[in-house]
């Protein structure tokens, strides 16, 4: 009797182990996926190539890029936005993931601090909004 409880405890267990290898394999897969159209964005954003970003983009954004002004505008946000950007961590939860990020600010040489968010738009993930702070040491 022993014998057979113990081993509907440890099928039990394994039963289990691997659903949650299972679950953790999927939502490895997923956040490579997020990282790799944040990869392709941030080397488009890097070339200046405003095609490129515009297909990585949530549509809000895509309108964003539109219009004589947006190769400007695009220049602008180079000059402004963080240098060596890496990615510190990523969270995927249905269909919405958010990256946490971490550079250099180009106006201070300052350690800075970012997320961006990315959704699940016409079956791909697209790069939504972005927002940086910078991280003061040592004084408000």
């Amino acid at each position: 009797m022993v014998r057979k409880v113990v081993l509907a405890v440890f099928l039990l267990l394994l039963a289990a182990a691997a659903a949650w290898l299972g679950l953790s394999h999927a939502q490895s897969g997923r956040e490579k996926e997020v990282r790799t159209v944040y990869d392709l964005f941030e080397k488009a954003f890097l070339a200046g190539d405003l095609d490129a970003m515009r297909g990585l983009v949530v549509s809000e954004r895509r309108a964003e890029m539109e219009g004589e002004e947006a190769e400007m505008l695009l220049g602008l946000v180079a000059e402004l936005r963080p240098s060596d950007v890496q990615v510190r961590s990523c969270m995927v939860e249905g269909e919405k993931a958010v990256l946490t990020l971490q550079g250099r600010g180009k106006l201070e040489d300052v350690p800075v601090c970012g997320e961006v968010t990315l959704f699940r738009e016409e079956g791909a993930w697209r790069v939504g909004k972005e927002h940086w702070t910078a991280q003061r040491l040592g004084g408000p």
